[in-house]
């Protein structure tokens, strides 16, 4: 099976000050499940499952699943989507 992953700039994760080294900071309680890798983050989407996430999160999400990715990429060296918030850190 090949799953489909959106891959996006940390630009579009918000900066609360924080460095951020575990996904813990970014989504509290585990919803939803985020592994940290050395750039950024990996977001696993559930289709069938949809959990309260973030504020700031939503549009990445809707727009996740409209392009049916079944994960998101946070990478810092990855592109900016005009179309999703950017937030400057």
């Amino acid at each position: 099976m090949i799953e489909k992953a959106l891959v996006l700039s940390t630009a579009h994760v918000p900066d609360d000050s924080e460095v951020y080294t575990s996904c813990d900071l970014l989504f509290e309680d585990g919803h939803p499940r985020c592994e940290t890798h050395v750039y950024g983050w990996i977001v696993f989407l559930l289709i069938e499952e949809v959990r309260e996430c973030p504020e700031w999160f939503e549009p990445i999400r809707s727009y996740a699943m409209e392009k049916k990715a079944s994960f998101v990429i946070f990478d810092q060296a990855a592109s900016i989507i005009n179309d999703l918030p950017l937030y400057d850190w």
